[in-house]
């Protein structure tokens, strides 16, 4: 008795949805192959994989094992298949990266530019996500590698140093705060702001430190770039908040505003690289890794 990549997707998505109906729903296949199926990988391996409940099925510890190896060998073989089905691709290498927002837009343009230059036979491929997001991902085994806030919780994963990104108030010169040093945010929401687009990872991450002081940001228009942003508080359409590198970049470009420090911890962020095991990842992976946190 044996099993195959059929089992292994359908292992991943019972456990993943819960039940095993919805799980065989993915494939698709039905609901009594797919409890067959099942049943071969038990009796294969000798353990139970999962809980009857009345409501759908969970994972045993077992199964938590089954499903993590499951996933590392079908992110293999999906790789495998992708690299060798495109003659046109051969020879060339992807990396695959989970980054973000803040990270895609102020700290890899450069230190990617440099690597590809290094490394011509290499492309690389950066999937936007909030850390959360990427965090899962690299734990489900759909990235390798990801580049997320320090402040995120990243339990069973190895995490090493990228770089460090600040939060400033930006503000036109006219404003009220543009004459203060440092503000606390409590005080910024008393006034109006130009925000970036709700999908944004950054200003999610802003939102919901708007709801942990008790309050909410008025939006008076949001907009998808840092630049369009930072050209509507030039303007004076409102506050802003921008990663203090972007800032101090737009306003070297002749566009004026007052950069204003917030007295809040949360501001100050540490990004950090990370994977599930640094030791296990291909020769490439390394080398990409040991480029982005040089010693």
């Amino acid at each position: 008795m044996r099993f195959d990549f059929v089992d292994l997707r359908l292992l991943v998505h019972v456990a993943e949805a819960g039940n095993l109906t919805a799980g065989a729903a993915r494939l698709p296949i039905a609901l009594s192959a797919a409890s067959q199926r099942i049943r071969k990988l038990e009796t294969l391996f000798g353990v139970s994989l999962f809980e009857r409940e009345r409501d759908g099925v969970r994972l045993t510890a077992d199964g938590e094992r089954c499903v993590e190896h499951a996933r590392l060998l079908l992110r293999g073989a999906d790789r495998m298949q992708r690299e060798l089905t495109h003659p046109a691709q051969q020879g060339r290498h992807v990396l695959r990266l989970a980054a973000t927002t803040v990270t895609t837009a102020e700290f890899l343009p450069d230190v990617l530019g440099r690597f590809l230059a290094l490394h011509p036979q290499v492309d690389v491929e950066i999937d936007e996500r909030q850390s959360a997001a990427a965090i899962q991902a690299i734990r489900d085994g759909e990235h390798d590698l990801g580049i997320i806030d320090g402040n995120t919780g990243a339990e069973r994963l190895a995490l090493l140093p990228f770089s460090r990104d600040k939060l400033v108030l930006v503000a036109h010169a006219g404003h009220p705060l543009a004459a203060r040093q440092q503000v606390s945010f409590a005080e910024a929401l008393d006034h109006p702001f130009v925000a970036l687009r709700p999908d944004s990872g950054m200003q999610q991450f802003i939102e919901r430190a708007a709801l942990l002081h008790g309050g909410k940001l008025q939006v008076r228009l949001r907009v998808p770039s840092f630049e369009a942003l930072y050209r509507l508080v030039a303007a004076g359409a409102g506050l802003g908040v921008l990663p203090e590198a972007a800032a101090l970049r737009y306003r070297s470009a002749g566009q004026p505003v007052t950069i204003v420090e917030f007295r809040d911890r949360w501001a100050e962020r540490e990004l950090k690289l990370c994977a599930r095991d640094f030791v296990s990842l291909s020769p490439l992976q390394q080398t990409f890794v040991a480029f982005l946190t040089p010693a």
